[in-house]
């Protein structure tokens, strides 16, 4: 039931219970002292009667606006929501929280175990300095009558390491322009390369490739190669005689012309 009907209910009551309390007294005269109508007691009748329909309307005034507050836009009773204790302790605690200062990260300890080990670098080979050598190289000539001489000549060698070796591949170079303007050569075939070296017992060991096995003069080229060979070998005073293989293989003979290369050959060996 609304507040408006409630209101004019009390209202239909109030007066059906006052009018006729008043009519009774007045006709059965049982207050002498009530106001007749007409005269002035009957206005006081009238003012009292005014306050009671006075509080009566205040009333369901009040009762009114008391069930709009309590109503919702739908007049239905709306309850105001209830925040429990726990929800307001997780909340004082959220805000604490988010005021707090943020934790710093933690650092983990750097021990002497935790740190990278750094190896020491490896040690650069040393590359042993260079030297020179006043070498003698032979190489050949060709006299007025027609015969091929063997002629040496100075050469200043570079190297590091086995003297030797290096002197045979300056060997193997050729003569300079200069020297060719003097009438040097060769006749080492061309393409010849020395494979290894090694001393042993005074006797060197020369290995050199294919090339060294092919020559266009024949008889007379084969021994003059040969001799170019043996004498600038010998010329070191450790060398006493020379070993010639082709390839890692010991041939017994350099040519069909009978050249041979078995054995040591020193420089007795073309004499």
């Amino acid at each position: 039931m609304s507040n408006k009907k409630k209101g004019a209910i009390i209202q239909e009551m109030a007066k059906k219970t006052i009018d006729p309390a008043l009519k009774r007294k007045y006709n059965s005269g049982e207050n002498k002292n009530l106001p007749t109508p007409g005269k002035p007691g009957r206005n006081l009748g009238l003012l009292s009667l005014f306050f009671v329909l006075l509080s009566l309307v205040l009333i369901v005034g009040k009762l009114t606006f008391e069930g709009r507050l309590s109503s919702g836009p739908s007049g239905s009773p709306t309850s105001l929501p209830t925040v429990s204790r726990m929800e307001t302790e997780e909340t004082q605690a959220s805000r604490k929280a988010a005021l707090a200062p943020a934790a710093e990260p933690s650092v983990p300890a750097i021990t002497e175990e935790s740190l990278p080990r750094e190896e020491p670098p490896a040690p650069e080979p040393e590359t042993p300095p260079q030297k020179e050598y006043q070498a003698r190289l032979f190489y050949l000539k060709i006299n007025d009558e027609g015969q091929i001489l063997l002629k040496s000549i100075m050469r200043t060698i570079v190297y590091q390491e086995g003297l030797l070796a290096a002197t045979l591949q300056a060997l193997l170079a050729g003569p300079t322009q200069d020297d060719l303007m003097k009438g040097y050569f060769t006749l080492i075939p061309e393409g010849t390369l020395i494979n290894r070296v090694s001393l042993s017992d005074g006797i060197a060991h020369i290995d050199v490739n294919e090339a060294f096995r092919y020559n266009h003069l024949g008889f007379e080229g084969y021994q003059a190669q040969l001799k170019q060979l043996v004498y600038s070998a010998t010329e070191f005073s450790s060398v006493k005689g020379v070993r010639v293989t082709i390839n890692g293989a010991t041939e017994e003979f350099l040519s069909a012309e009978g050249i041979s290369l078995a054995g040591v050959l020193t420089r007795e060996s073309f004499k």
